[in-house]
């Protein structure tokens, strides 16, 4: 609807017709093939072209025979062409531009709510004061349980710490040395002194040493 214009063509006789465009661009001429025919021999195949440009409408002659004229002036350019003003073809066709204003819209206002019952809260509900009373204590007792879990969590790894012993600790050097002599003794002379006693081999290994103390002990 707002697309929508007007023009409404007078041939000077008290005949009149209206028609309604809604294209950017209107051809009026004796040609059939225009958009808005005058069957006149005072009109030209191609009269007049009405346009619209950005909001406004322009007149233009396109070299018409017998001109179009402005309030008694001929057009020789485009010119505006306001709404209620009038066109002359020839001696006696007249056309003019009516421009329909669409009617605004009213939209349905919702009904809104009350104020007072937006505000209403639902009402709070008191508890007992033993059973307020009953919630801090539990939730004091939580807290106290946290913190001493959370202490004794910590105390224990430093007890491990404590009670934990070095891996791989170093013996003292003296006790090593102490333990290869004792081993070196019992290899090399606790062992021989063994078997060379269950065996009797004294004589037999050594026997030059015991001659040389007391000759004659070994044959």
């Amino acid at each position: 609807m707002e697309n929508l214009f007007k023009l409404r063509v007078d041939d000077g006789k008290g005949n009149s017709k209206t028609f309604e465009f809604d294209q950017d661009m209107v051809i009026v001429g004796r040609d059939p093939s225009s958009d808005l025919v005058i069957d006149d021999i005072e009109i030209s195949r191609k009269h007049l072209i009405i346009s619209r440009e950005k909001g406004g409408f322009f007149a233009e002659d396109n070299h018409s025979t017998n001109g179009t004229f402005r309030k008694g002036k001929q057009l020789a350019k485009k010119t505006v062409f306001q709404s209620g003003e009038k066109l002359v073809l020839g001696e006696d066709h007249t056309i003019e531009l009516e421009i329909i204003i669409p009617e605004p819209k009213v939209e349905e206002e919702t009904p809104a709510e009350p104020m007072s019952a937006a505000l209403e809260t639902p009402p709070i509900e008191e508890e007992p004061q033993e059973s307020v009373l009953k919630q801090a204590q539990s939730i004091q007792e939580t807290q106290s349980e946290a913190v001493k879990s959370s202490s004794t969590e910590k105390e224990k790894p430093q007890e491990k710490e404590k009670t934990k012993k070095p891996a791989g600790e170093a013996r003292p050097k003296w006790l090593v040395i102490l333990l290869a002599v004792l081993v070196f003794i019992i290899i090399f002379c606790v062992i021989p002194f063994i078997v060379i006693e269950v065996t009797n081999q004294w004589c037999d290994l050594f026997a030059g040493f015991f001659n040389s103390l007391s000759p004659g002990v070994c044959p």
